[in-house]
């Protein structure tokens, strides 16, 4: 199928999506749903062509704009903060209370800013690796991925942070609790732990007889 005709498809199917109840955190349905034109998207595009778009310090003094202002609106207006649900990818639309309405529109306008906020950071990713301290961690992405939720478990519902601070200083302290984060679980040790773990069902496969494959 064109490539471009699956990515409108893939993101009429989350627009859809969004009014079913259902389709929420379990078995992470709604994120595999609503993620996946930005997955498919990726899977499309050539590597090459991400290498030109980065290039240029103009372009990456001019991506630095948006992200500023993203961080702006988030501490700015916090009655935008009933879109996370949106932005976090996991909800129905009915958890937009009193905007629920407005879902598909909403869903849309996070993709779009999404896609901005991508392709601001790929701008401003640096064109060669180095092999300096961010490098280091940057190499073990993996474990942040698979493992960030637990240090928000802990956080949130072991330690019962938003118990002892308002809700403002919260705000200030999800950057240093992010970088603090990413730091932790960015380690050589846990990203060889995860690769493992995610190789089992190909290696429990390769262990089948050819008939079993099939």
């Amino acid at each position: 199928y064109k490539p471009a005709c699956v990515l409108v498809f893939s993101i009429l199917l989350s627009l859809f999506a969004g009014y079913d109840t259902e389709i929420n955190s379990t078995l992470v349905l709604s994120r595999i749903i609503v993620l996946y034109p930005f997955y498919y998207a990726g899977y499309c595009t050539d590597p090459k062509k991400l290498v030109q778009i980065s290039k240029g310090k103009i372009k990456k003094i001019f991506a630095l704009i948006p992200i500023g202002v993203l961080i702006w609106v988030a501490f700015t207006f916090k009655d935008l903060y009933i879109t996370r649900a949106m932005f976090v990818c996991q909800h129905p639309y009915e958890k937009l209370n009193e905007y629920a309405a407005f879902g598909p529109l909403i869903r849309l306008a996070s993709y779009a800013v999404s896609t901005i906020a991508c392709i601001c950071l790929i701008i401003i990713t640096p064109n060669r690796i180095g092999k300096g301290f961010i490098a280091r961690f940057g190499q073990y992405t993996l474990p942040v991925y698979c493992l960030h939720y637990l240090i928000i478990y802990l956080v949130y519902r072991t330690f019962k942070i938003t118990d002892y601070v308002t809700e403002d200083t919260m705000m200030w302290l999800i950057f240093p609790l992010s970088l603090l984060t990413t730091l932790l679980l960015s380690n050589k040790w846990l990203n060889i732990l995860c690769l493992k773990l995610l190789d089992l069902p190909k290696k429990t496969r390769m262990a089948l007889p050819d008939t079993a494959k099939k």
